[in-house]
């Protein structure tokens, strides 16, 4: 008889799983749509962004306004380069969140803004 038993018990601790696991994936639908709603009402309300990382605009404006002043500036050897401007900051005080100079790219994307998401061959599929 304990053979069956243990079987019995196995049985009801697989089929207790399986209905958590589906209780808590519908726990977290309910959840996500009821965060949705209250992101896109708030948008709607004050008509700024919510949620996400705040952009370089967000975090130095001035610094941003810098970047693209020194992107417009044209000498004798022509526009600087964004590796030229990426060491300027540095000289008046700012640096990135570890205490560096900005990398090149994060001065190409304080100039241009916010690109689109490039999508991977993957996700096509």
């Amino acid at each position: 008889m304990p053979s069956s038993c243990t079987t019995r018990s196995r049985a009801k601790r697989l089929a207790s799983s399986t209905m958590t696991g589906a209780f808590m994936e519908y726990e977290k639908g309910r959840l996500v749509a009821k965060l949705r709603v209250a992101r896109d009402r708030k948008r709607k309300e004050t008509g700024k962004k919510v949620g996400g990382r705040k952009s370089h605009a967000e975090l130095w404006p001035e610094l941003v306004a810098e970047a693209r002043r020194l992107r417009r500036v044209k000498g004798k050897a022509g526009r600087l380069s964004y590796r030229e401007i990426s060491a300027r900051p540095k000289e008046s005080g700012y640096c990135n969140e570890r205490g560096q100079p900005f990398n090149p790219q994060s001065v190409r994307a304080m100039i241009e803004g916010p690109q689109p998401r490039q999508r991977r061959p993957s996700d096509a599929d």
